[in-house]
């Protein structure tokens, strides 16, 4: 396993970032181990989650407050498409003008 200190020196990650995904420290761990990199000893992945704990409890304050949905709008087709009956034909290299190899070349 990789040193956490080298690791982040070498690749330039942060702490907070690398653990981004973990909502809580036994996340965090698993994405150390998953990763092959030893978690940093000096206390500092505890802290950041002894940090994060009081803003999740806000955050789940909010939690119940529903999503905005957004519907994504689907072109019309165009006169033009609806009267052209190769407009849904899926195109090959051949309408692109691009000859198949054969096994004389």
């Amino acid at each position: 396993m990789i040193n956490w200190e080298f690791y982040s020196k070498r690749r330039k990650v942060s702490l907070s970032n690398f653990v981004k995904g973990a909502k809580n420290y036994p996340e965090a761990l698993r994405i150390f181990e998953n990763s092959r990199v030893e978690p940093p000893q000096d206390g500092s992945l505890q802290d950041l989650f002894k940090n994060t704990k009081n803003e999740s409890s806000s955050a789940a304050a909010h939690e119940n407050v529903p999503e905005v949905e957004t519907d994504v709008l689907e072109e019309e087709p165009t006169q033009e498409a609806l009267s052209d009956p190769e407009a849904g034909k899926k195109k090959t290299a051949k309408d692109f003008g691009i000859r198949e190899k054969t096994s004389d070349q």
